[in-house]
């Protein structure tokens, strides 16, 4: 993707943001993503939030004008980047971040004022917006907030079988294949589920976590892939199995492994 890389200096905060299109803010395993807004005026609050729902359409988002509210938020709900206004009556940003940052693992400021930024740089932000928000510095920030599914309630997926319903960790599946109008689930500890839904099912259940169906009989969690082995007409997983890639689908699977990939 063509890209063009700039230096912010904001009074002493520097920055370093890559001009992309909005977009590129997408990762899957941004689909959990918990994201919490803070700001004494509603009008910014809903701005931001459908800035973030075009951006992250499947985060989990919330926004409110109230600190204690936040606060509480911040201790409960453990979200993974906080969007936080420093001018706000009663308690400021700063003030809230000295009674909270223990519950936050990611903050980035977003303000109508440059000169606090020499202040912010001592909290150690993920980034300091200047609003109106650019959409594509919005971007810039989600796209470096890392995983974090391994420090969280495994997302669970229900499967349903003869002897009733188990609810299966997703990180725990290796790959799902296809077998006639059932499902064969493939798990880490080698002893498959045999599922009476058919794979289109589980498609649309885990496409938004990270799946993606890369032949007709196989989808597989792309961040268990190894490598794409041409020469052998399939794709490398991380559990040892090589899965064919139909020709249909490479053009796609190319562009989905661009979110798993650090480009050359």
């Amino acid at each position: 993707m063509a890209w063009k890389a700039e230096w912010v200096l904001l009074n002493g905060l520097s920055s370093y943001r890559s001009k992309t299109f909005a977009h590129s803010a997408w990762r899957p395993y941004l689909a959990g993503m918990r994201i919490l807004i803070l700001d004494d005026e509603a009008a910014a609050v809903r701005v931001l939030l459908g800035q973030l729902r075009s951006l992250v359409p499947h985060a989990e988002l919330r926004g409110t004008q109230d600190s204690r509210e936040a606060l509480s938020l911040a201790e409960t709900w453990n979200p993974d980047l906080l969007f936080l206004d420093i001018d706000m009556p009663g308690m400021d940003g700063f003030g809230f971040l000295a009674q909270a940052r223990h519950g936050l693992r990611h903050v980035c400021f977003v303000t109508a004022h440059p000169e606090y930024a020499l202040q912010a740089i001592k909290e150690q932000p993920i980034d300091y917006l200047l609003k109106p928000v650019d959409p594509d510095e919005l971007a810039e920030v989600l796209r470096r907030i890392p995983p974090r599914s391994r420090e969280r309630p495994a997302l669970r997926l229900e499967v349903r079988l003869q002897e009733g319903i188990h609810y299966q960790d997703i990180r725990r599946i290796h790959r799902l294949e296809a077998e006639a109008a059932y499902t064969r689930i493939h798990r880490s500890d080698g002893v498959p589920l045999v599922s009476s839904r058919n794979l289109a099912y589980f498609e649309a259940q885990l496409k938004v976590h990270g799946f993606m169906r890369v032949h007709k009989s196989h989808l597989i969690p792309l961040d268990a892939v190894l490598a794409w082995e041409q020469r052998e007409g399939g794709i490398r997983l991380a559990c040892g199995s090589l899965i064919p890639l139909a020709r249909s689908r490479r053009e796609s699977f190319q562009h989905r492994m661009a979110d798993y990939s650090l480009g050359q």
